[in-house]
């Protein structure tokens, strides 16, 4: 008699991150994770109470894998690596990048998550150190907002050039005006 077949959560949950990738998260369904799986919909019941619940898992997931890229050193600046791993993490990572920021089910406290830690990392950064708080946050929700743009854009294949050189060098050149700005505004008010 052939070896019963064991599942456990996170052998669920990497099926379903599977799917996801495979087919974008509109596809997430007790039957397509268990087709991944090569089993019924049993494991997939089992391991989590709902369909949302999963999904809630799956998407925390995304979020732990693009906070890995943006927490990659390529350069020497924290600001940077932010929107060079939100970019590159759109590249490499379309439909995980898409489940976590297209569309209605998407949750506020993961965008609200990613920021923050995000913010906590550039306050670790020595040369944004004397930078205030307040025009921190400025210059981190505009430096998201065209990363952001950027990412999507990668996200649905509509940029033409995604090389991590160009990559760069729009976001450095985009960042440093940024910068330049919030240091002329601290300048302004002293």
């Amino acid at each position: 008699m052939p070896k019963k077949r064991s599942y456990n959560q996170e052998s669920v949950l990497s099926a379903a991150i599977e799917v996801i990738q495979r087919r974008g998260i509109e596809n997430l369904s007790a039957r397509s994770v268990a087709a991944q799986l090569g089993s019924s919909t049993a494991p997939v019941y089992g391991s989590f109470n709902s369909m949302a619940e999963l999904e809630n898992a799956t998407l925390a997931t995304a979020k732990e894998r693009l906070l890995d890229y943006t927490g990659n050193p390529v350069t020497d600046l924290t600001f940077l690596n932010i929107g060079i791993g939100m970019v590159t993490f759109a590249r490499e990572e379309p439909e995980l990048f898409r489940a976590l920021f297209f569309g209605e089910s998407r949750k506020r406290e993961i965008l609200d998550d990613i920021l923050m830690t995000c913010f906590d990392r550039m306050s670790e950064d020595e040369q944004l150190r004397e930078v205030p708080t307040a025009s921190k946050v400025e210059l981190l929700d505009r430096m998201f907002m065209f990363a952001h743009g950027m990412a999507s854009l990668v996200s649905v294949g509509l940029l033409s050039d995604s090389s991590d050189g160009y990559i760069r060098r729009i976001l450095g050149d985009v960042g440093g005006l940024l910068i330049e700005d919030v240091i002329r505004g601290m300048q302004s008010q002293n």
